[in-house]
């Protein structure tokens, strides 16, 4: 373990229980998170023009031009005998994001966490509708007809680009089937796979984090997001950064127009669209991981 390097990066999926995996990560007494100086997405290795190529809509965000050394600040200081790192969801998907993380950090290990892609895309496109960086359209059809959002959701095609790099023993791949079975076995295998304790019970090994909320006025949110459009339309990436980087900002913003709230639940209709979107993809990755998920296919798995 050096002073100069980072131990460890989840890489995604988003709205695949990562949330969850960096609290019990913060909870380990040898495990120094990123979260613990920072935030637990640091988004260096991303690309800007990744975020953007399918959609104004999604917005942007990268720090790789601050340099490795502003990403080492982003984390607690190095200690002896702990590992360190973030989980930053972006990187899966992103197609910059493998060889510059091969190019700063050759002996990473990668955490990645899957979840059933419809599921994971529908609660993404809700969590982006309701928040004020992006415009989303209400229908989540229309989302998947556009093919917004989708290549978050091709697991196989972006885990092959990691495959590339790096060799798979420094892989682990968590799915979130499995979080929901058994949690406890989840977290063990991961510490395993840190090198930490793997008997260490973590405080939120049975708390559910990351709840869903919606907005309480259009007009906030109109008003936010027309604003970051301005920003971007003067090429003020300094001011959009800061207002992203803004912890108070963004506290303000969901005290005055976020509540709790559960998304519309997912049709049976939505899931077979959806999977006729990833099937191909599923049957690639199931080779890929040796694993059988037809519990993904919905005309097996109708309730």
């Amino acid at each position: 373990m050096s002073k100069q390097t980072i131990d460890f990066i989840g890489i995604g999926a988003p709205k695949s229980g990562s949330t969850w995996i960096g609290k019990c990560l913060e909870d380990h007494p040898d495990i120094l998170f990123s979260s613990q100086k920072s935030r637990k997405e640091i988004f260096f290795f991303t690309d800007t023009h990744n975020w953007v190529e399918q959609s104004e809509q999604l917005g942007r965000l990268t720090y790789y031009h601050r340099g490795f050394d502003w990403y080492l600040d982003q984390f607690p200081a190095y200690e002896e005998g702990k590992v360190r790192g973030e989980f930053t969801t972006a990187y899966l998907a992103d197609k910059k994001a493998p060889e510059r993380i091969k190019k700063h950090l050759p002996n990473v290990k990668l955490l990645v966490t899957l979840r059933n892609p419809v599921e994971m895309i529908y609660s993404l496109h809700w969590y982006l509708y309701n928040g004020a960086f992006t415009n989303l359209d209400p229908d989540f059809k229309v989302t998947l007809e556009k093919g917004l959002l989708t290549d978050k959701g091709y697991y196989a095609a972006n885990l092959k680009r990691y495959f590339e790099h790096f060799d798979k023993n420094k892989i682990k791949i968590i799915l979130f089937d499995d979080i929901n079975k058994d949690a406890a076995q989840v977290i063990k295998e991961i510490y395993n796979f840190l090198g930490v304790d793997d008997t260490f019970a973590p405080n939120h090994l049975n708390v559910r984090v990351n709840e869903a909320f919606t907005t309480r006025s259009k007009g906030i949110k109109k008003l936010v997001h027309n604003s970051i459009k301005l920003i971007d339309k003067m090429h003020m990436e300094k001011l959009r950064l800061k207002l992203i980087e803004s912890h108070k900002l963004q506290k303000v913003y969901a005290t005055l127009n976020k509540t709790p709230a559960k998304y519309p639940k997912i049709t049976n209709e939505i899931r077979k669209l959806g999977y006729e979107v990833f099937k191909e993809d599923i049957a690639e990755l199931e080779e890929l991981l040796g694993r059988d998920l037809s519990i993904w296919n919905p005309n097996k798995n109708l309730k």
